[in-house]
């Protein structure tokens, strides 16, 4: 740990008036707790929650990111709509 780091956790107790550090949370998995490795770190779902390898799908850990709505907005954006305009027909051409 680079000692500016640990300089800046450094503050004295009440009680005692002794300087006690405090050490930094390591990451772990949202679900499981499971402490994740520097490799781990880059498994965040689309919930914003990271996760480890047996827990990143999005059945795996029940994500709340709604992917069925995020689809129809993607298809919905870039499909477009086709309007069929109706013609009146005047009598001579019937």
């Amino acid at each position: 740990m680079d000692l500016n780091k640990q300089v800046a956790h450094m503050e004295p107790t009440k009680e005692t008036g002794k300087v006690s550090v405090k050490k930094s949370k390591k990451p772990k998995c949202h679900y499981c707790n499971k402490k994740l490795k520097m490799t781990e770190l880059s498994f965040t779902c689309k919930c914003n929650h990271t996760f480890c390898q047996f827990h990143l799908n999005p059945h795996s850990h029940k994500c709340s990111f709604n992917y069925l709505e995020q689809n129809k907005v993607k298809l919905n954006s870039k499909i477009p709509k086709c309007v069929f305009k109706l013609l009146k027909l005047s009598k001579f051409y019937l």
